[in-house]
């Protein structure tokens, strides 16, 4: 009798622990996945470092090589010389993380505790002083002030700050490959981010030839409104002005149009044409609207709204 009822106290006993051992398992959290260390090489896709995060419509200020892949020794798509309008697709980090040692111990913003003598790793820069750190298996982003030896200067001279707390033993490099798309089709990488401007004005290009104006061009209730000293000389004509009545002339393709500075009609030809926003003079420089001049001088205008560019055909 005491055997059959021992056997059966185990028995409850084995089915409470696996009822435990259930309970446990079900409704405790799963652990983070563990991440090794990257030693050696990070790489952030469809990332970019804070000063270069300019995606859209830039200017090429460098000759700068495009790559078929995200390596120099890819081929060569093309080459942009200076002045080339291109429009920036998107970024990739590729870095070389920093090996950090911590001297004293402290919690981090993030809430991470790092103890004396421990070794952790800076993977990129987010801005504001914060970085993307791997510490303890885990990836996240810290605020870092007080790591000595963290970002190298291009002089050679590392930045020590006047409180440390950790000191990398080797600095953090980094390489930001941009891929950008051309305006006649082609896409390539380059790692020379630096050669390119933001550039949110309007372009305007006539028969493929970008034309350069002092003075940035206006968009006006949808529409375009350039110097007109510049876009009369590209187009092959002239204009004058007469101060006494304050008329401008101008002479292309056998027409003659005549404009004054917030009229809202032109005289082409002898016959009064409405336009679709007054011309304007802004520092002694009349501005025209391009697509009126340009459709009278038998010209065809294309607007492209993403790019801001305006396209002349004549």
């Amino acid at each position: 009798m005491g055997g059959v009822l021992g056997q059966g106290f185990c028995q409850r006993r084995l089915l409470m622990l696996f009822l435990l051992f259930l309970l446990i398992a079900v409704g405790s959290p799963v652990a983070a996945a563990y991440v090794p260390p990257p030693v050696d090489q990070y790489v952030a896709k469809d990332s970019c470092l804070r000063d270069f995060c300019r995606y859209g419509k830039q200017r090429v200020v460098e000759s700068t090589r495009l790559f078929a892949d995200k390596d120099i020794g890819s081929p060569v798509v093309t080459t942009l010389p200076p002045g080339t309008i291109v429009y920036q697709i998107t970024s990739d980090v590729h870095s070389r993380p920093a090996k950090v040692l911590v001297t004293k111990p402290i919690i981090g913003e993030s809430g991470h505790s790092y103890a004396e003598g421990e070794v952790f790793y800076v993977l990129m820069y987010s801005g504001h002083n914060r970085y993307k750190v791997w510490h303890r298996g885990e990836i996240f982003q810290e605020r870092l002030i007080g790591v000595s030896g963290l970002i190298e200067r291009q002089s050679g001279a590392v930045i020590r700050p006047a409180y440390t707390w950790a000191v990398a033993l080797r600095p953090l490099e980094y390489t930001l490959w941009v891929k950008v798309r051309t305006m006649d089709g082609l896409e390539g990488w380059t790692n020379e981010p630096n050669n390119f401007g933001r550039h949110d004005s309007i372009d305007v290009i006539l028969n493929g030839r970008l034309l350069n104006f002092q003075s940035r061009p206006l968009l006006e209730k949808g529409t375009v409104l350039v110097p007109l000293p510049p876009l009369i000389e590209a187009l092959g004509g002239v204009s004058s002005w007469d101060p006494a009545n304050g008329v401008t002339t101008i002479a292309c393709q056998g027409v003659t149009v005549q404009m004054i500075s917030g009229a809202s009609t032109a005289v082409v030809d002898g016959r009064a044409v409405e336009l679709p926003v007054p011309a304007r003079d802004i520092n002694g420089v009349l501005f025209v609207p391009v697509r009126f001049l340009v459709e009278i001088f038998g010209g065809r205008v294309e607007w492209d709204q993403e790019l801001k560019d305006l396209t002349i055909k004549i």
